[in-house]
């Protein structure tokens, strides 16, 4: 092969390192509401984005990689906030949309950070989105591991509760 063609490529495959390398030092998803029950088996942690694009949401699993026996996604305008039940059995809950995860992409702008500096300075609207996903399981649940895609490329959340 001869030189001219090993640079381009060489020089593609330390770009997409470098950008894999930049999302995991500064990943577009990030925490922000953490509520749990009393005996820690349901736990709703509100996410939002901060990133340049949406975010869509492909799997989330708690304590070592068990699948929960519920996990929803709530999804909210500022003002109305979430609400922690164990009863997810209907679309719509005080206001707030619930969905299952697939079905949810995360939209650009619902940084929490952002969105409570706009609550405290009396800004934060009902077009504010912030978005929950609550994970009910049958033992007491210690971290919420979030995989999700951003502009394709796999990235991973891991939430710890304790």
């Amino acid at each position: 092969m001869s030189k001219k063609l090993w640079i381009p490529i060489v020089s593609v495959f330390v770009l997409i390192a470098g950008i894999c390398t930049f999302l995991k030092m500064y990943p577009p998803l990030e925490t922000g509401t953490i509520a749990s029950n009393l005996d820690q088996t349901l736990y709703l942690v509100g996410v939002g984005n901060r990133g340049l694009s949406t975010i869509q949401l492909v799997n989330v699993t708690v304590n070592v990689e068990e699948v929960p026996t519920e996990m929803k996604v709530q999804t909210c305008d500022a003002l109305t906030g979430f609400t922690l039940t164990e009863d997810y059995r209907t679309e719509e809950l005080n206001g707030c949309g619930v969905r299952d995860l697939k079905n949810v992409s995360i939209k650009k702008g619902t940084s929490p950070a952002k969105t409570l500096t706009k609550h405290n300075e009396g800004t934060v609207t009902k077009e504010d989105l912030i978005y929950g996903v609550t994970v009910k399981n049958d033992l007491p649940i210690h971290t919420v591991n979030i995989e999700y895609r951003y502009f394709g490329i796999p990235l991973r959340l891991v939430v710890e509760l304790d």
